[in-house]
């Protein structure tokens, strides 16, 4: 398992009016189009699963890059955990990724409270 903070979601909040604004908008241009594009197709090269979960930096918010990963249609291999307190079997079910997915930059609660009472398949492993 490997993972990455992209920082896509970087506020600039040491940087007042619209030069922040503007910083934040070109963070999200740089990841354009063709940049997922390539990198989707490479990923298909691997027959593993790959799971993406958005972080403190980058959480699932509307019009993030992880809006744009989805309506690329990403392989069968590329797992979007964008939604809250989804299990993601993976391997026959063999696996269960239990992600605490962000939606918002600052989270009050506690995102993996819903692991203590998630029931996984028999002999799975959770991750």
């Amino acid at each position: 398992m490997h993972t990455a903070d992209w920082q896509l979601g970087k506020r600039f909040a040491n940087i007042p009016g619209d030069a922040g604004g503007a910083l934040r908008d070109q963070r999200i241009e740089t990841v354009a189009h063709r940049t997922l594009i390539r990198m989707l197709d490479g990923l298909q090269e691997f027959s593993g699963d790959w799971v993406f979960i958005p972080g403190n930096h980058d959480p699932a918010l509307a019009g993030s890059v992880w809006t744009r990963l989805q309506e690329q249609k990403p392989p069968a291999n590329v797992h979007l955990a964008l939604e809250p307190e989804q299990p993601l079997r993976l391997v026959g079910g063999q696996a269960v990724v239990l992600p605490a997915v962000l939606q918002r930059k600052h989270e009050i609660g506690d995102l993996t409270a819903w692991f203590d009472r998630t029931e996984t398949p028999e002999g799975a492993i959770p991750c």
